[in-house]
């Protein structure tokens, strides 16, 4: 990703002037400019669809659906959440696998980017931990994505302003976007930390 495009992501994040924006990667192009309308080709999904997974009411993330049309007009919390399959389960952290969860989600894709909110932790196996607390989780163009409300340290409720940090960042690498080594990038590797929320 060249640094013109790093700085105007920072830019979207912090709420400073963002006045276009363009990506193109693998064919896929999306073209972003405030005051007009967002133009993309066939490749990249027209509507990003918010949906609740579990328990967790959808008017609950009308917050995320107003700030993410800040830079996509078409954004929409769908109104009947996911279930969240038992296999994905682990009983004894109580957390749920995100990769698993990523594949539910697919399941409602339908030529729009989906992002699935949780009041679950949610873990990636790594070689700390097979049921490795994160905050969220994407693969690079797929545009599907999923984010915690939890905090895994912890359990505690993040901050709306956190959450819309960590939808960002997920929906960045839906979209194809790499982490970024800037620190003040949302795009940056949190590598198990909070470096995500406390970067901007």
């Amino acid at each position: 990703m060249e640094l013109k495009q790093i700085l105007q992501l920072i830019d979207a994040v912090s709420g400073s002037s963002l006045d276009k924006f363009e990506y193109e990667e693998n064919g896929s192009k999306l073209s972003m400019e405030k005051g007009k309308e967002t133009t993309m080709n066939n490749k990249t999904p027209k509507q990003i669809s918010i949906y609740c997974m579990g328990g967790y009411p959808a008017d609950s993330v009308q917050y995320l659906e107003v700030f993410l049309r800040k830079y996509f007009p078409n954004v929409r919390v769908m109104p009947n959440n996911i279930n969240l399959p038992s296999h994905y389960f682990n009983k004894e952290r109580n957390r749920y696998l995100a990769s698993g969860l990523l594949d539910e989600l697919a399941k409602h894709r339908n030529n729009d980017a989906v992002i699935g909110v949780t009041d679950y932790i949610i873990f990636k196996p790594n070689k700390k931990s097979n049921t490795f607390g994160i905050m969220g989780m994407s693969y690079t163009n797929t545009f599907k994505s999923i984010v915690s409300t939890k905090i895994p340290l912890n359990g505690k409720e993040q901050s709306k302003d956190n959450i819309c940090k960590l939808a960002l960042h997920e929906l960045g690498h839906g979209f194809g976007l790499k982490h970024c080594p800037n620190e003040t990038c949302y795009m940056v590797d949190a590598e198990g930390t909070m470096k995500i929320v406390n970067a901007i």
